[in-house]
């Protein structure tokens, strides 16, 4: 029986290394056991990965389309809000296509295709992209109705977009730093934490500003011209109302989301169930689809050529006159109109 003269190299040999605080950890939001999960999903986990990544995909091509529409139409970049107009087409086509190209090759980093910080970062990076797009949507609209209130108006502020443009790339670089620095050091998650907050307050405010337009053309619908189709504004006001209403739905879902995140985290729970998981992701992505959707279609009304584009122009002494974003023959008969009224 031979005896080792070194036992303490067989000790060090066999001991497994200790991690080093420099090596990624994945501490995003947890996720199910992906293996046990797709035996009890089956076809499930396939239509809703490819069912949004197509839906996300046909949002992508569609605002491509609608942007390069928009730009080649030389008569609108006259008008009130078309560079605005074209920052919405691009955010609505970044958002989509980053939600498109990760549900197609790694949906939710599940077969570990891109590495964790890579897959991280390009999930995360949507978001700015949308509370981007709703942002742009309501310089857009604060241009359009000159909402003021004794003085200038909102969206003088806002001019050429260099103020939306610092706070996006302020945001998005605080969201890029966030993802990295949380996945090698624990003690970086209150960058996450601030990330939530102004998301949430953020999206908060812009909600409250397409409610706050809604209510102002169902005010003042009463003082618009009778030339002018009262119906086309009203349905114009509860489209906005909705999209205020899923923009705030979206926003609960982010708390309840952060929440949840923080809580496995501090509990040390187990993978959450997988029904209950894909439930949540699966009315995340509708409500994301649904913004889109009312993205584009708030924004279609501002780009059609021979359709009357009219909302009430609030002014700060309470008279409500027309505002068109583009000066088609249809706005000019209506002006015509007003002129064989007065005589």
């Amino acid at each position: 029986m031979s005896v080792n003269p070194f036992p303490e190299m067989d000790s060090v040999s066999t001991a497994e290394p200790e991690p080093s605080p420099f090596d990624p950890i994945p501490r995003g939001e947890p996720v199910p056991d992906w293996e046990e999960a797709r035996i009890v999903w089956k076809s499930t986990w396939n239509i809703h990965v490819y069912g949004f990544a197509t839906i996300f995909l046909l949002f992508t091509i569609f605002s491509t389309y609608r942007f390069l529409k928009l730009y080649s139409f030389k008569a609108a970049r006259m008008s009130n809000g078309y560079q605005l107009k074209l920052g919405l087409y691009i955010a609505i086509c970044l958002f989509s296509l980053l939600r498109s190209l990760v549900l197609f090759t790694d949906a939710y980093n599940s077969w570990n295709i891109f590495p964790p910080i890579l897959a991280k970062v390009l999930w995360s990076l949507a978001y700015p992209c949308l509370i981007g797009a709703f942002t742009v949507l309501l310089a857009v609209l604060l241009a359009t109705t000159n909402a003021c209130h004794r003085g200038k108006s909102l969206a003088s502020s806002y001019k050429h977009g260099i103020g939306m443009g610092c706070c996006l790339l302020g945001y998005t670089a605080l969201v890029v730093t966030a993802d990295w620095a949380v996945m090698y050091s624990q003690r970086s998650i209150f960058l996450l934490v601030l990330c939530q907050v102004i998301f949430i307050a953020w999206g908060t405010i812009v909600m409250i500003g397409y409610a706050s337009i809604a209510c102002k053309i169902t005010r003042d619908l009463s003082r618009t011209p009778l030339n002018v189709d009262r119906g086309l504004l009203r349905s114009f006001a509860r489209l906005l109302c909705v999209c205020s209403v899923i923009g705030g739905i979206c926003i609960l879902m982010k708390f309840y989301a952060a929440v949840s995140t923080f809580s496995s985290r501090s509990e040390s729970e187990d993978s959450p169930q997988p029904w209950r998981w894909l439930a949540f992701e699966t009315t995340q992505r509708a409500i994301e689809c649904s913004m889109c959707l009312l993205l584009i279609l708030i924004t279609g009304r501002a780009d059609r050529k021979r359709e009357i584009l009219v909302v009430p122009k609030i002014m700060c002494n309470g008279i409500t006159i027309i505002s068109g974003l583009e000066s088609g023959t249809v706005l000019k008969d209506i002006r015509l109109k007003d002129k064989q009224i007065i005589h």
